[in-house]
């Protein structure tokens, strides 16, 4: 059995190697947004409404991760390409958002673009992995997700992930 200070320094060392893992596929993602001419930020935002088009800016910050007052940021920018409308809510804190279709287009076309070939790096990659190591991966990062950030977010991305799977898109 580990000591704690074995189990401390494995936490680091997965730690550092999700951090830079996600830099890296961030920097991915971030290069093909180009030609949609959309920022990093405000596409987490338009994806999240895409998958789950009745979501909350609450949820929307659970899943990205982030402050309701970043979300509410993008939302404004993306208002303002006419991606989203946003609507006064029950109350003078909430807000009704609803994607547009040009909204819906954008990912949507993103999604047509980047799941029949492998554009990144890190699909690339993955498929050189041994299926059943990359099951046993899938696994384990899915067990960590449901410990660390909650069984709301791991089953919000296992359902996202299916549905680009088997191409039941919104």
């Amino acid at each position: 059995m580990d000591s704690p200070k074995e189990l401390f320094a494995k936490g680091y060392y997965i730690y550092a190697l999700f951090r830079g893992l996600h830099l890296s596929i961030e920097n991915d993602i971030k290069k093909s947004l180009c030609k949609y001419n959309i920022s990093f930020p405000c596409f987490r935002v338009l994806w999240n409404l895409y998958f789950d088009p009745n979501i909350t800016m609450s949820k929307i910050s659970v899943h990205l991760q982030t402050d309701i007052s970043n979300v509410f940021r993008q939302l404004r920018k993306l208002e303002e390409l006419g991606m989203v409308t946003l609507k006064s809510g029950k109350d003078a804190r909430t807000k009704d958002i609803c994607l547009t279709d040009k909204g819906r287009s954008l990912v949507s076309n993103y999604i047509d673009d980047h799941a029949s070939e492998n554009h990144f790096q890190f699909t690339k990659i993955l498929e050189e992995i041994d299926p059943e190591d990359l099951n046993k991966l899938t696994h384990i990062t899915t067990k960590l997700g449901a410990s660390l950030t909650g069984e709301y977010y791991t089953e919000w991305v296992s359902k996202s992930a299916l549905n680009i799977e088997n191409e039941k898109l919104v």
